[in-house]
C-alpha cells in the first residue's frame, strides 16, 4: 500500500495541496482527478521525491524512493539525435523478471526502434516514453497523463497493458482530467478540487460526482443564455 499521511506541498509561498490522507493498493489502477493545474502533476513530483513537502508519503510502510517508481512524466526529455532503441537501452530493469518483451510492444504501438526520435510526433514521443517506464518494472507506476497526444487505437492497447500490470500484482496511479480516459480502467479515483478539498471516491461514486457536475454546468449554460 501506498499511504499518503498529512501531506502539504507549498511552491513559492503558494500552497498547492493543504492535509492530504490518502491511500492506494495494488494490483490496482488509482486516479488522481481535477482540473488544469489543480496540482495533480505536483502530487506526483512529491511522490517521486523531486519536490519538497510535508506529510509523509510511505509505500508498505517505509519512506517510498525512486527505485519503487516508474515515472512517465507529462514531457519527457529526449537527447538529440538518438535513435528509440538507443533511448530505451537507457532504462534499465533492475528486477530479474521480464513483464513484456520491449521489442514486441514497440511493434504493437507502432514505434520504430531504428528512427530518430527526432522525427517522432508529439504522440510517439508519448509512446516510446510509455514503453521506457514499463521496462523499468517497477513496484509502482506513476503516469501522468499518458493519453495526452496518442491516437485513439494505441490508448487502447496502453489501457490493456495497464491491465496487465495490474494482473502481476503493479500498483498503477494515473493522472487525467478527462473522465473518458480512467472510467473504464480505474477502480478509486482521488478527485482534487482545491487546495483543501479532495475526496477518495469509487467508481461508482465518480460517476454520480461526474453526473452532478454535468447538470451544475448545463444549469449555468442555460442561466448565461436567458
Amino acid at each position: 500500500m501506498l499511504k499518503i499521511n498529512n501531506v502539504s506541498i507549498e511552491i513559492a509561498g503558494k500552497r498547492i495541496i493543504d492535509s492530504l490522507n490518502t491511500s492506494f493498493n495494488k494490483g490496482e489502477v488509482n486516479t488522481i482527478y481535477g482540473l488544469n493545474g489543480i496540482g495533480k502533476t505536483t502530487l506526483f513530483n512529491c511522490i517521486y521525491g523531486l519536490l519538497k513537502y510535508t506529510g509523509s508519503i510511505t509505500l508498505d510502510n517505509r519512506s517510498i524512493t525512486k527505485d519503487d517508481c516508474s515515472y512517465l512524466m507529462t514531457e519527457n526529455y529526449f537527447y538529440p539525435n538518438l535513435l528509440a532503441c538507443e533511448y530505451l537501452n537507457i532504462f534499465q530493469n533492475n528486477s530479474k523478471s521480464e513483464l513484456f518483451k520491449i521489442d514486441m510492444l514497440a511493434e504493437l504501438l507502432g514505434v520504430p526502434l531504428k528512427q530518430n526520435i527526432d522525427t517522432f510526433s508529439t504522440g510517439m514521443k508519448k509512446k516510446l516514453s510509455f514503453i521506457a517506464v514499463i521496462k523499468l518494472n517497477r513496484e509502482v507506476f506513476l503516469l501522468d497523463e499518458p493519453f495526452n497526444g496518442v491516437d485513439y487505437e494505441s490508448i487502447i492497447l496502453m489501457k490493456e497493458i495497464i491491465k496487465k500490470l495490474i494482473e502481476n500484482s503493479k500498483m498503477v496511479i494515473i493522472s487525467s482530467h478527462i473522465q473518458s480516459h480512467i472510467i473504464d480502467i480505474c477502480e478509486n479515483i482521488l478527485v482534487i478540487e482545491d487546495v483543501n478539498q479532495h475526496n477518495q471516491l469509487s467508481k461508482q461514486k465518480f460517476e454520480s460526482y461526474l453526473l452532478d457536475i454535468s447538470t451544475t454546468v448545463s444549469k449555468r449554460i442555460q442561466d448565461a443564455l436567458m
